[in-house]
């Protein structure tokens, strides 16, 4: 049922994708042709997409652990881009060695995102205020703050161009002539590690139970209020790592 789910998902995006192509495109099979398969074109098409997915599937892990337990937070938005700023301010601006500064930026980039992810939970309890209203609100705040973070303290002022990072802050080309970096060895483990927490652990059981009948796991003697939080926490982190 799991696999008729995801592929029914896909054919739908892919339909829709072709009905907006045929609408506004000039050359609608020639548009389509290079969406479908642009990516298989070049070994450098195809590990661009790889690229651009390694992100994307953090962000997917984050956004399904968060609304496991029931709330409909939108969170992850604001601990994916301003884990981005703080990596990128790291990464031009504190010189560290090879090894050294990647775990020091990716640790911190988690961080931030576990703090942010949790904040809408925090609002809610003590407010009462919708976390869906409060996310997005973060989402418009944090987006503006990081923008005149990187504006104000790391545009080269000389030629209107940003700073670049440090050698020692990148992952590396995981293949010649591509971008594609070693972040997707750390983008399999967490899927695994995911995988394992959701579906084979103690808190993935409670986490299921809280999320399908709140009023149920109260009554058997679950915590929700901590296992809300932390699955929002966990969201964050995956999100600020991403």
């Amino acid at each position: 049922y799991g696999v008729i789910r995801v592929l029914t998902s896909i054919l739908i995006a892919l339909v829709i994708a072709a009905l907006i192509i045929f609408a506004v495109a000039d050359d609608p099979l020639t548009a389509l042709n290079k969406f479908l398969l642009g990516p298989f074109s070049t070994k450098r098409n195809f590990f661009n997409a790889v690229e651009t997915m390694i992100p994307l599937v953090f962000c997917g892990l984050a956004i399904n652990v968060m609304h496991k337990s029931g709330l409909f937070s939108m969170a992850a938005d604001s601990s994916f881009y301003f884990s981005g700023v703080v990596a990128a301010m790291l990464a031009i601006a504190c010189p560290m060695p090879a090894g050294v500064h990647q775990l020091v930026i990716l640790t911190a980039a988690t961080l931030v995102g576990g703090v942010i992810g949790i904040i809408p939970v925090i609002i809610k309890k003590k407010t009462g205020a919708n976390e869906l209203v409060i996310s997005l609100m973060m989402n418009y705040i944090f987006f503006n703050f990081g923008y005149w973070l990187i504006r104000a303290f790391f545009l080269d002022e000389t030629n209107g161009s940003y700073c670049g990072f440090q050698k020692t802050a990148t992952l590396g080309k995981l293949i010649k002539g591509t971008s594609t970096h070693y972040g997707i060895f750390i983008m399999i483990a967490v899927v695994v590690l995911m995988w394992l927490l959701m579906d084979k652990s103690k808190f993935g059981r409670e986490l299921q139970i809280t999320g399908s009948n709140a009023s149920f796991a109260r009554y058997s003697g679950l915590k929700i209020g901590g296992i809300i939080l932390g699955s929002q926490l966990i969201g964050g982190m995956l999100a600020g790592l991403g």
